[in-house]
C-alpha cells in the first residue's frame, strides 16, 4: 500500500523551469544541467524500485517515498520507507553512474567521464537516518525495529570491488530477496508487532509530520530575474516567446498553436518567483496586455485579493 507515492522533487521542477528560460550560452547553464540530471535521475532511481516492491503486495506493507521528518530542530529525508508490522526498512537510494569503488565505513570513489568524485559512505548516511527515525518513533509513542540499507539503483554502473560490498549495500534485483529474508528473521525473533490500527496511526502521524522540500531561490544558483527570459514557451520546440493570435498561442519558430500554453508559463512563474503575482507581473512575464492578463486569470478561476492595482492572484492552484 503506497501511502506517499514518488513525486518529482521541487528542486528538479525549479531547475527545469530555469533551463527552459536561460540562454543556451549562459555561463551557468552546464552546471545547472548537470545538477538537474543528478537530481532527476536520483528521483527516477527511487521510482524504479517500485517494480520490485509490487511483489510484496500480498503482505501489504505501508510504503512512503521521500519523507522529510523533524528531529532535534532539523529535518531529515528518507528516500524510501517500507513499514511492516514487525520492522521498518529504511532505504537510501543512490543512482551513481560510472565506475564505483566502495570502501565500507569510509567513502565511495566514482570515476565517470574522466572525472573523479568522492562521496561519504551511503551506509553511514542510512544508519544516521535510522537513528533519527528511532528518535522520531520514540517521541511519537511508537516502537519498531529499523533495518537500514542502501540500494545502488543505476544498474548500468560498474562496481570495482563487488565481492567487498557489505550485505546492506545491494543492487535492485536483490532488493526483494533482502526484504523477504530479513522479514522472516524479524518475524521469528521480534516480540514487537504493530496491529493494523497502530500501522494506520503511524501512517497518519508520518504524513502529518512530513514537510515537502522547498525549492531554493534563484540566488542559490547565482541567478537573478534578469537571467530569466519572459514569455510563453512553445510546448513543441521549446522556443519563446509564443505570440497570441486569435485566442491561442502560436510559435514563431515551428508554428505550432496551443490554447493553454500559458498555463505552464504561469507554473514556471510560481517556481521561479512565488505563488502570488499582480496583473503587471503576469503581463510582463507572459508578454501580454493588462486586459488579456486579467481575462486569463478569470478564466482559470485564480483567487485574488486586494483592490485596483494592488490586486494579487494566487497561482498555486494551477
Amino acid at each position: 500500500m503506497i501511502i506517499k507515492p514518488p513525486s518529482i522533487p521541487p528542486k528538479v521542477l525549479l531547475l527545469e523551469a530555469v533551463l527552459r528560460r536561460i540562454a543556451i550560452s549562459h555561463p551557468k547553464r552546464q552546471m545547472l544541467e548537470e545538477t538537474h540530471g543528478k537530481r532527476y535521475w536520483g528521483f527516477r532511481g527511487e521510482q524504479s524500485l517500485q517494480y520490485y516492491l509490487d511483489f510484496l503486495l500480498p503482505r501489504q506493507p505501508r510504503i512512503f517515498y521521500a519523507l522529510r521528518l523533524p528531529c532535534n530542530n532539523h529535518r531529515f529525508q528518507i528516500d524510501l520507507l517500507i513499514v511492516f508490522p514487525q520492522v521498518a526498512f529504511l532505504i537510501e537510494v543512490k543512482h551513481w553512474a560510472g565506475m564505483l569503488k566502495i570502501e565500507p565505513g569510509s567513502h565511495v570513489i566514482q570515476l565517470i567521464e574522466d572525472k573523479k568524485n568522492v562521496y561519504s559512505c551511503p551506509l553511514d548516511q542510512a544508519n544516521h537516518q535510522a537513528f533519527q527515525l528511532r528518535q522520531w518513533l520514540k517521541t511519537n509513542g511508537f516502537s519498531l525495529p529499523i533495518d537500514s540499507l542502501v540500494v545502488l539503483s543505476n544498474q548500468k554502473a560498474s562496481i570495482e570491488n563487488p565481492r567487498d560490498l557489505p550485505p546492506k549495500i545491494i543492487r535492485p534485483p536483490k532488493l526483494l530477496n533482502y526484504l523477504q529474508t530479513s522479514l522472516k528473521k524479524y518475524e521469528n525473533l521480534s516480540q514487537i508487532k504493530l496491529e493494523q490500527h497502530q500501522l494506520s496511526d503511524l501512517s497518519i502521524r508520518l504524513m502529518e509530520d512530513h514537510q515537502d522540500e522547498i525549492a531554493p531561490p534563484l540566488e542559490y544558483y547565482g541567478l537573478s530575474k534578469y537571467d530569466i527570459a519572459n514569455g510563453v514557451v512553445c510546448p513543441s520546440c521549446g522556443c519563446l516567446p509564443m505570440s497570441r493570435l486569435n485566442r491561442q498561442w502560436q510559435c514563431n519558430s515551428c508554428h505550432m498553436t496551443c490554447k493553454e500554453a500559458h498555463v505552464q508559463a504561469l507554473k514556471d512563474y510560481v517556481l521561479l518567483f512565488g505563488r502570488y503575482a499582480t496583473n503587471k507581473q503576469i503581463r510582463n512575464f507572459l508578454q501580454v496586455d493588462r486586459y488579456l492578463a486579467k481575462r486569463l486569470m478569470q478564466k482559470m478561476n485564480c483567487q485574488s485579493s486586494g483592490i485596483k492595482k494592488g490586486v494579487k492572484y494566487d497561482l498555486m492552484s494551477l
